[in-house]
């Protein structure tokens, strides 16, 4: 068998698996960033789920995460949490001109600035 004709039957069987497995899962797991993978997205966006297929996006270590990818799977539930400490560790800003331009800003940090008495402080 040809090494095309086999790398492509495996994207196949690939996709489809990838397509069972999220339509019979309750509950799916990523970083911000993946939940933008495009088979994800093929999946949020398919004619059986509406508009926003997942009643809750929890991003933990918010604090850390910069708003843009903290967007990415935002748009796809209907409920946001925010897990974090906006007073410990920073998002990783490499890019000065990013950090000037906002970035180092989170959304996390943010919404405690705007909403302050959202904020909930965990005990346990």
């Amino acid at each position: 068998m040809d090494a095309r004709k086999l790398k492509k039957d495996y994207k196949i069987y690939y996709k489809k698996a990838v397509e069972e497995v999220l339509e019979h899962s309750q509950i799916i797991l990523c970083t911000t960033t993946t939940a933008g993978d495009k088979l994800l997205k093929r999946f949020y966006e398919s004619a059986a789920h509406y508009k926003r297929p997942f009643d809750v996006c929890i991003i933990d270590e918010a604090a850390q995460a910069t708003e843009p990818s903290s967007w990415i799977p935002i748009i796809y539930a209907r409920k946001l949490i925010l897990a974090g400490d906006h007073k410990q560790l920073e998002p990783t800003i490499k890019s000065l001109e990013a950090s000037i331009g906002g970035l180092s800003v989170t959304l996390f940090e943010r919404m405690i600035k705007s909403y302050p008495y959202a904020a909930v402080m965990l005990n346990v």
